[in-house]
C-alpha cells in the first residue's frame, strides 16, 4: 500500500508543480503595462495616463499642482528613467517617461504620500494596478525592416535596414553566411543613423544559393533584450544562361497549354535578356516556315513571338546559341523547338442592350 501511494504522489506533485508555474506565468503576464513609445521624437518619449478613484489632488494654478503631485505620488523605474508628473485634474494625471532604450524591460511601482489610501484605486492605462506592487512595461526589439540584393552578380553588396541603431561588432558575432564566405560589414555612409548597414562579401561562387541569417539574440546598441526570431534572407548567384519554360500567352490566364494563332508564344529564360546595341531581338529568332508578318519582343526574361500563324499547322521556333543574358554569358546551345497551332477560337458578337422585335404594319402578329 506504500508502494502505490509513493508512486501516486509523484504525479500529482508533477502537476501541482506544472499549475504553480502556469499560474506565476499568468501572474506576471498581468503585470504587464501596455505603453507606445515614439522613437522618432528627440528625446524618445512615452506616457502613462493614471488615474484615481477619488479626488486627490488640489485644483489650482499649474505649478501648484505640480508640486502638490510631487509630494503625494512617487513613481520608482528600474533601470531609472527620466520622467514629470503632469497634473490633468483632481483626479487624473500624465507620466511622461523620457529615453527608454530599446530592447528593454522597464519595472517600476507607484507609491502615494500624504494621502488617504483607505479605498483608493489606481488605473495605469486603464488597468487597475496596487499601489507598491512592481509592474513591467517593454520596449521594442529590434528587427530588420528591409533587406536587399540589386542582382545576382558575384559579390553584389547587401543592404539591412533595421528600426534602431546597432553595433557592427555586434552584428558580426551574430551574423553569419553559409555556405561560408568572406564579408565585410560597413555603415551605410548615407545614414548617419547607423541603422542601415552594408554587407560586402568577397568570395561569392557563381551558380551557388546562399543563406544571410542574423541570430534572435542580436540587440541594438544599448539593447539587452534579442529578436522575436532569428532572420533569414536567401539569395543566389546567377546561373548559366538557359531556357526555363515555353507557353502562350493565353495559359497566363487559362489553363489551357495549347498554342492559338491569335496569342503569342513565350520564351523565358533564367536570367534577364540583353541585346547588344545596335542589334534587334528580332535578329536572334527564326520561324520556319515562315508564317509572315512576324513580330518579335524582348520584356526582361522572356521572348515574345507572334505572327501569321494558320491552324494544325506545325511550326520550328529557332532562337540563336549567341542570345545573351546581362551577365555576358549565352546559352550553351540554340534553342530549337516545333510548335503546333490550334484552330484560331470561333467567336460570334453582336451589340449588346435591349432587342426589339419590328413587324410591317401589315403583318399579322
Amino acid at each position: 500500500m506504500k508502494t502505490i501511494m509513493h508512486k501516486a504522489i509523484i504525479p500529482v506533485a508533477i502537476i501541482v508543480a506544472i499549475c504553480c508555474g502556469i499560474t506565476t506565468a499568468y501572474v506576471l503576464d498581468t503585470n504587464e503595462i501596455k505603453l507606445t513609445i515614439d522613437y522618432e521624437s528627440n528625446p524618445p518619449y512615452t506616457e502613462m495616463a493614471l488615474q484615481f478613484s477619488k479626488d486627490i489632488f488640489i485644483i489650482s494654478d499649474i505649478d501648484s499642482m505640480k508640486k502638490d503631485i510631487a509630494q503625494k505620488l512617487a513613481v520608482t523605474f528600474d533601470p531609472a528613467l527620466d520622467y514629470v508628473i503632469k497634473p490633468l485634474d483632481s483626479r487624473n494625471c500624465i507620466v511622461e517617461i523620457y529615453n527608454p532604450k530599446p530592447a528593454h524591460e522597464y519595472h517600476f511601482a507607484i507609491s502615494v504620500n500624504n494621502v488617504d489610501a483607505q479605498s483608493l484605486h489606481l488605473t495605469a492605462n486603464n488597468k487597475e494596478i496596487e499601489f507598491g506592487k512592481t509592474y513591467f512595461f517593454k520596449t521594442p526589439v529590434l528587427q530588420i525592416t528591409h533587406c536587399y540584393r540589386d542582382n545576382k552578380i558575384i559579390n553584389s553588396p547587401i543592404t539591412l535596414r533595421f528600426n534602431f541603431p546597432v553595433s557592427l561588432d555586434v552584428l558580426k558575432q551574430k551574423m553569419s553566411i553559409k555556405p561560408d564566405i568572406q564579408y565585410k560589414l560597413e555603415y551605410d555612409s548615407s545614414d548617419t543613423s547607423h541603422k542601415t548597414i552594408v554587407v560586402k562579401p568577397a568570395n561569392e561562387k557563381k551558380a551557388q544559393k546562399y543563406s544571410l541569417t542574423i541570430d534572435k539574440s542580436m540587440v541594438p546598441a544599448h539593447g539587452v533584450i534579442g529578436m522575436d526570431s532569428s532572420y533569414v534572407f536567401k539569395y543566389e548567384t546567377y546561373f548559366p544562361f538557359e531556357l526555363t519554360d515555353i507557353q502562350s500567352s493565353y495559359s497566363r490566364y487559362s489553363d489551357d497549354s495549347s498554342y492559338y494563332p491569335d496569342y503569342p508564344v513565350e520564351f523565358t529564360f533564367n536570367n534577364e535578356i540583353a541585346v547588344p546595341q545596335g542589334k534587334s531581338i528580332g535578329e536572334f529568332v527564326s520561324v520556319s516556315p515562315d508564317p509572315g508578318g512576324l513580330q518579335v519582343h524582348v520584356y526582361g526574361s522572356t521572348i515574345s513571338v507572334s505572327g501569321n500563324f494558320i491552324g494544325k499547322e506545325t511550326y520550328t521556333v529557332t532562337i540563336a546559341q549567341t542570345l545573351q543574358d546581362i551577365y555576358g554569358q549565352t546559352l550553351k546551345d540554340p534553342v530549337v523547338t516545333e510548335i503546333e497551332f490550334e484552330h484560331a477560337f470561333s467567336y460570334f458578337s453582336c451589340p449588346t442592350g435591349y432587342m426589339e422585335e419590328l413587324h410591317h404594319p401589315r403583318q399579322k402578329k
